[in-house]
Order: structure tokens, then C-alpha cells, then sequence
């Protein structure tokens, strides 16, 4: 069953990113979720279905920066099925920072809290004379995640994500993801580049007869998806798919007039949709 839930502790703060944690079979009534501020703040709510029983920050880039990404991942450490970990991934427009420990939230972000410099990858800001979007319009960050395979040894019935991609000021960077052998405050990301967003002259030749003007496609991106074969990012007008192989510019697809403007790209968890 579907319905809102009025956070009374997080009065006044502007949530930027979410990321629900998987359920804990032992307490299927009650759902962790990790929220980021537009100050840059990492939260944790616990959600039953009367209450919120759990409410804390937990961590605080600093320099403050808009969170516009959250995603989190369980594994357990190679060879020892009962060591288990949690992978964080935290995005800003500019910069991406990972977290690796303990599955524990509290303890994960602690061993983070004792050092002077968080590690982090950075990118150049948005191009000069372009503007970027409030964190808060739609999805930055996103994982591969296939479904049908079971993985981590979590009998979940997916497997662990294979890769993500996060809508940077200046392209979709993406890297490929391993989980297994990493201690605390590894990294879980290999292979990673850069994906130049489209010129919008490319836009617009291939939006085609009917389809989306260049000015419906104009800068900024205000979403993204990852698909097993593209890199999917979602403008004003229309969505660009692009080669996750090439970084070339597939298509451009636009809905129907009637729908509106397009707001946001959202991948439903349970079959893997996207909407």
C-alpha cells in the first residue's frame, strides 16, 4: 500500500537524494532509508507503518554540497559469508564519494567521521553560460542491477549491480562495480569514464519529424536510467539513449504532447520498470 509519511523531524530540510536500504526479513514492518540534504547531510530513518522509530545524521560532506545521489548495496566479504559489509555511493553535481564497512549504517559512517580528508572523485562544473538543475529534480545517480540471478550470496534473486552511472555537471560517468574482497574504506569502483553529454545539434537531427525541438531538449539533463545497453538521460522534452559501448547518440524519443513536461526518470525496484 502506497502513502506519504510526514518526516516531523526533518522540518524544514530540503531532501535532495533517497536510498531505501533492502528489507531486513526479520523486521518486515519497518524500512531504513538514507536521505541526503541539500546542505550535504547523510540521514537515516527507520519507517513502520504507524511511526517513525529511527531518525539521526549520520554523516556531513564537507565542503557542504548538494547531495543529488544515494545509493546503497549489502555484500559480505569474500570467503567469509558471515563477515557482511554495506557499499554507500553519495553524489553531488561534482563529485562522487564511496563508503565501505560495516553493514552497519551508525558504525559504517563513524569510521568515516575520524578522518581529516574523504577520499572522492571530482569533475569540472557545468560548461561556462549553462546553469545545472536543483538536486531535487529528479534521479543522479543509478545502477545496473539484472534481475533473475542470484548474488552475494544473499538469495536475493538479483544480482549485486555490475556498474552505475551518475548525471555530473559535465557528462554520465560511469564505472563498473566489484563487491567481495574490499576492507573498510576500499573502493568498489573500476573502470570508470566519462560520457560527454550530446551536442544539441546531435539532439535535434535525431529527434526526427514530430519528435522533440531542439529547444524541448535544451540543456540541462534533469534525470538518468541505466540500462543494460544505454545510458538513458532524460531532458525537458524527451529522453536521449545513448550507447553505453560508444558514448554515441542513439535516439531521441519524445511522449506526447498531452503528457507535459517530463519531470523525472524513476527505475521501479521490484520488476525493473522505468518510468
Amino acid at each position: 500500500r502506497s502513502r506519504s509519511r510526514v518526516l516531523g523531524k526533518a522540518r524544514g530540510l530540503l531532501i535532495t537524494a533517497v536510498a531505501w536500504l533492502r528489507p531486513d526479513p526479520s523486521r518486515s514492518d519497518t524500512r531504513e532509508v538514507l536521505l541526503g540534504s541539500s546542505s550535504g547531510a547523510i540521514f537515516e530513518a527507520a519507517l513502520e507503518p504507524t511511526r517513525t522509530s529511527r531518525y539521526r545524521q549520520l554523516f556531513t560532506l564537507s565542503p557542504p554540497a548538494p547531495l543529488c545521489g544515494l545509493a546503497a548495496e549489502p555484500f559480505v566479504s569474500q570467503g567469509a559469508p558471515d563477515d557482511k559489509r554495506l557499499f554507500v555511493l553519495a553524489a553531488t553535481p561534482t563529485r562522487y564519494y564511496e563508503f565501505v564497512g560495516p553493514a552497519s549504517l551508525e558504525a559504517l559512517f563513524a569510521s568515516y567521521r575520524e578522518l581529516s580528508h574523504l577520499g572522492h572523485v571530482e569533475v569540472e562544473g557545468p560548461p561556462p553560460g549553462t546553469a545545472w538543475p536543483p538536486p531535487h529534480k529528479g534521479c543522479s545517480l543509478d545502477f545496473d542491477r539484472r534481475r533473475g540471478q542470484e548474488g552475494g550470496g544473499r538469495g536475493s534473486g538479483a544480482s549485486p549491480p555490475s556498474a552505475f552511472a551518475w548525471l555530473s555537471a559535465r557528462g554520465v560517468y560511469c564505472g563498473s562495480l566489484l563487491f567481495g574482497a574490499q576492507a573498510p574504506r576500499d573502493s568498489c569502483v573500476y573502470d570508470s569514464e566519462m560520457r560527454p553529454y550530446p551536442p544539441a545539434a546531435d539532439l535535434a537531427q535525431s529527434s526526427g519529424a514530430g519528435s522533440a525541438s531542439p529547444a524541448a531538449l535544451r540543456w540541462p539533463p534533469l534525470s538518468l536510467a541505466l540500462t543494460e545497453l544505454h545510458l538513458l538521460v532524460l531532458y525537458g522534452g524527451g529522453v536521449a539513449a545513448l550507447s553505453r559501448l560508444s558514448g554515441e547518440l542513439m535516439c531521441v524519443a519524445r511522449p506526447p504532447a498531452a503528457c507535459g513536461p517530463l519531470l523525472g526518470l524513476v527505475r521501479e525496484p521490484a520488476q525493473g520498470g522505468l518510468w
